[in-house]
């Protein structure tokens, strides 16, 4: 099962693992997430008290990282907590998103993220649209659109050259019928299922060691919100070696986010010279 996980997530560029999480750890992290949310804790998961022991630290979603990118997993403080989230648009999360000479192009992309997704969207408006097998093509108009089915206990995970969109709708005559987000800004509202009150979703990503993830951490250094979240997390001596005792890597970017000016960076997407 674990090598055929794997398989699919190479050729296909995505994998779901239904029931990955039991109903109890679901209750754990949905507690937390309120919790978070009530707090207003803006921090990255892994400074999180309610969270991280379930979530970054997971000794469970860890070794499946491990399995999927054969390395040793690194964690490099990108993850967060979406609430009610509102977007509609299909995009990519590497650096290279266009251009098939960039460095993201020329070998096996190793850098992954993955969604907790805590309500039902096995028919109801509100979650992941995913391009099967789109990372293999530097553009977001390749790949069969799949809007995935997941419920409570699901994991979702995606290679970051993917390209995906949260917020997905759902027909009311046909909710299984996987649509372009595009085509549904232009269908009126009334043809399609709402979407769960109070959304939450946890995503959280992971890389292995090497030029990618090199590359990723340069393209966070020129955006907006990762100089934030970095500037927000206090990663102790301790948190480092709770990650290497659960076989993770925890790189500590704080130091590096503090000297960025933030007018110097971008609010939105920028390609990357090379």
């Amino acid at each position: 099962m674990e090598t055929n996980v794997s398989e699919q997530f190479q050729r296909n560029g995505w994998v779901i693992l239904k029931g990955f999480f039991t109903p109890q750890e679901i209750q754990l992290i949905r507690q937390g997430t309120e919790k978070s949310l009530k707090e207003n804790l803006k921090k990255d998961l892994l400074c999180n008290p309610y969270l991280r022991d379930l979530t970054v630290l997971n000794e469970k979603i860890i070794s499946l990282v491990a399995k999927l990118l054969n390395a040793k997993p690194v964690y490099i403080g990108d993850s967060s907590i979406s609430f009610n989230e509102l977007t509609m648009s299909l995009h990519k999360d590497n650096p290279d998103r266009f251009d098939a000479n960039a460095p993201d192009w020329r070998s096996a992309y190793n850098v992954l993220r993955m969604g907790i997704y805590l309500q039902d969207y096995t028919e109801d408006s509100g979650g992941l649209i995913l391009r099967d097998k789109s990372h293999l093509y530097p553009t977001r108009w390749k790949g069969k659109i799949i809007n995935v089915q997941t419920k409570p206990g699901d994991l979702v995970v995606w290679n970051l050259r993917t390209t995906h969109s949260g917020n997905a709708k759902r027909l009311k005559a046909s909710p299984g019928l996987d649509l372009n987000p595009y085509l549904c800004k232009v269908l009126p509202n009334f043809l399609f299922k709402p979407a769960p009150d109070n959304r939450m979703a946890l995503f959280l990503s992971y890389g292995a060691e090497g030029p990618h993830l090199e590359r990723y951490i340069t393209y966070l250094k020129n955006r907006k919100y990762a100089i934030e979240r970095w500037r927000n997390m206090e990663i102790t001596p301790e948190l480092v070696a709770q990650g290497h005792r659960v076989g993770l890597k925890v790189l500590n970017l704080v130091d590096d986010a503090k000297e960025i000016d933030l007018a110097s960076v971008s609010e939105g997407h920028i390609e990357l010279p090379y």
